[in-house]
């Protein structure tokens, strides 16, 4: 279940980044914009083993 929390907290943060900030994904992506995806990405993926650890 805490998994489920984080990635839903991951999610919406996210979201709401984009909503309210200056950020935009163009079409081509450009490398910055796919560097900021990869390294929320790459967030997500290196906290689901911490907080899916046996206790």
């Amino acid at each position: 279940m805490r998994l489920f929390w984080l990635n839903a907290l991951v999610g919406v943060v996210a979201t709401i980044l984009l909503m309210v900030g200056p950020w935009t994904v163009s079409v081509p992506i450009r490398l910055t914009e796919a560097l900021v995806l990869l390294a929320g990405l790459a967030a997500m993926l290196l906290a689901n083993p911490a907080v899916s650890a046996p206790r």
